[in-house]
């Protein structure tokens, strides 16, 4: 969750003004504000490559935002947009960012009301997965994935700025052929260390390592009531992609690893123990990772450990509205509670954020005890 002041959360359960801002940016300098977005949402989903995109829609009363050459404000030559949302307090507004998106798809129609300027953008991981590689790229064996990371980004992307999670761990000697995706190395190279890789709102690159739901504090409680900005939810559950193992294998020219974690906790309803097969109701049923990337068995073992933690559990997954709380981010712990559709703490999965108006809508995994 984004840091914001105790004034800005009393805010949200109360009657307030919504503030916005949308910013155009070039060579990550602040070039333009735009006053006249009239509609558009932010759309956040957690493992997904390109976490975050947007779509606006604006009102051009004047034609000078419509893009009728490549020189032009709103035109897909690398300018981004930085959108904002907030709320209006009594020394001023308190914005949030939720996200910086290169521009990649405008369009113009000619409405009744005017020129209508419709604007997608996705986020900077979206330049670096175009960004392919045209001759082979190399990384030496025995390199840092932190630093591993930071390279390859910058040979793709200028002007980066990275908040790393510091590892020991290193690499093997990668090759990566012409025309591979780069974005997917990234995500790989921190998947190898038990990290997550992303860009945060403000466009930095970002790994961090992945962390058991059951041991993080809800940031929010949604709760029905006459305070409450919880608005609707509803619940399902899905066998499909139920997990309570994983099992990582790898090998190249240093080492074969191969490295199993499982759901041992004999309180969960997905127990199993390959020690102990006969003690499950549930049964084994793993999710396959292969990678080349390791150097070490721990190394598999982290990843292994790091990706049950995402996956592992009976899937209750719930949806719900609510007033737009802009500081959430994929991955919070929130608590829900509207019995008897749901009364637990979840893990959010996916947002919906409105830039303008409209309501917060979430996707949550329920959280593992």
């Amino acid at each position: 969750m984004w840091p914001v002041t105790d004034a800005f959360k009393a805010a949200l359960t109360q009657s307030h003004e919504k503030a916005q801002r949308v910013e155009v940016l070039q060579g990550g300098e602040v070039k333009a504000v735009l006053a006249v977005v009239v509609d558009g949402s932010v759309k956040v989903a957690r493992g997904d490559a390109i976490r975050r995109s947007v779509d606006l829609t604006l009102v051009d009363e004047t034609g000078d935002l419509t893009p009728r050459t490549a020189r032009d404000l709103l035109a897909p030559r690398g300018t981004e947009l930085r959108v904002w949302r907030g709320i209006v307090l009594p020394g001023g507004p308190e914005l949030v960012p939720l996200g910086t998106f290169r521009i990649s798809k405008p369009s113009v129609s000619l409405r009744k009301g005017g020129l209508v300027v419709s604007v997608r953008g996705y986020d900077r991981m979206k330049a670096i997965q175009r960004a392919r590689f045209w001759t082979p790229y190399t990384i030496a064996s025995n390199t840092n994935v932190a630093s591993a990371i930071q390279s390859l980004a910058t040979s793709r992307m200028a002007n980066l700025s990275f908040n790393l999670a510091a590892t020991v761990r290193t690499t093997p000697l990668l090759v990566f052929a012409k025309g591979d995706d780069p974005a997917k190395a990234l995500i790989d190279l921190a998947d190898s260390a038990g990290q997550e890789l992303f860009f945060d709102p403000m466009g930095v690159l970002t790994t961090r390592q992945v962390v058991d739901p059951a041991t993080q504090p809800p940031v929010w409680t949604y709760i029905a009531g006459e305070e409450a900005i919880l608005l609707d939810a509803e619940k399902s559950l899905d066998e499909e992609y139920t997990y309570n193992g994983v099992i990582v294998e790898g090998e190249n020219a240093q080492i074969t690893v191969r490295a199993e974690a499982w759901d041992t906790n004999s309180a969960s309803p997905t127990y199993y123990d390959p020690a102990n097969p006969t003690a499950s109701t549930y049964g084994p049923v793993p999710y396959f990772q292969t990678s080349s990337f390791f150097t070490a068995q721990a190394q598999a073992q982290a990843t292994a450990d790091a990706r049950l933690l995402l996956v592992k559990g009976m899937l209750e997954r719930v949806r719900f509205s609510a007033v737009v709380n802009p500081a959430h981010d994929v991955g919070d712990v929130v608590r829900v509670t509207r019995p008897p559709v749901a009364d637990a703490l979840y893990s959010l999965e996916s947002l919906t954020v409105p830039v303008r108006s409209g309501v917060l809508e979430a996707t949550a995994r329920a959280r593992e005890l």
